[in-house]
């Protein structure tokens, strides 16, 4: 596709490219990530600016993985929360740490679905989209006069091993002060695996020792990992080993 200025001025923030079933990237991310690479500087561009983005570019940029840096619909996020004191990122460049004055909880005395309403409006700065949801496990109350509400990751409707966010806000005022955990934006996961389940978690178990029988049938999941979120096989195992009848889990990624 061809972008230029001669008919007018492009508003980025609002034009998206999709590879294949990957999730929409918003071509003002691609060039705040790439835009030098690719020789492609929007700054004070002229009338006569334009340039070529194809499908190669895109399929690069994906492949090249996530960055540190925030990307613009993230520090458009952040700069619309009152005071924003500290943020930390993982190696994907999503927060696994903000603290500050972040907003008010709304939503009356359900502090589980205020709580959700603001992760909600918090979306961009964890670029989370509508393929994923976050459901409610616990919360609590501590000494000190604050609640805390832990929410458990889904991406396509399937669970994320690892994947967390807990809000921590003044139960009185509602002010959120912070959020922590580790969440994945569904770019670039794989939707479909390429192992048998039965054959996935028999790899594992047999591991651990000569007999063992299956206690569920395996779940198929998203599990966060050093290398980032993978597609994976996941059951409950018994066997017995030297000290006796034991159960575990068992994953096994493609």
């Amino acid at each position: 596709m061809r972008f230029a200025l001669t008919g007018g001025p492009i508003d980025f923030t609002r034009v998206s490219v999709r590879s294949g079933d990957e999730r929409p990237a918003l071509v003002q991310d691609l060039l705040l990530r790439h835009g030098a690479r690719w020789g492609v500087q929007t700054a004070g561009a002229a009338a006569d600016f334009a340039f070529e983005l194809d499908g190669e570019m895109v399929e690069a940029a994906i492949s090249a993985g996530g960055t540190a840096t925030f990307v613009w619909s993230q520090s458009q996020a952040l700069g619309r929360l009152p005071r924003v004191d500290r943020v930390q990122a993982d190696e994907a460049g999503v927060p696994r740490f903000i603290a500050g004055d972040l907003g008010t909880l709304t939503g009356g005395g359900n502090v589980r679905e205020s709580a959700r309403g603001w992760l909600a409006d918090m979306a961009p700065v964890f670029r989370l989209g509508d393929e994923t949801d976050l459901e409610a496990v616990r919360h609590h109350t501590d000494s000190l006069g604050k609640v805390h509400v832990r929410f458990r990751q889904y991406l396509h409707d399937l669970p994320v091993v690892g994947g967390e966010l807990t809000v921590h806000a003044d139960a009185v005022s509602g002010q959120v002060q912070a959020v922590t955990g580790r969440v994945v934006p569904a770019e670039a996961l794989p939707l479909v695996p390429t192992l048998d389940p039965d054959e996935a978690i028999e790899a594992v178990a047999g591991r651990l020792a000569a007999e063992w029988a299956s206690v569920d049938a395996p779940e198929l999941v998203y599990v966060v990992t050093e290398s980032g979120p993978r597609l994976a096989w996941q059951a409950v195992v018994e066997y017995e080993d030297e000290e006796g009848r034991s159960a575990t889990s068992c994953s096994r990624t493609p």
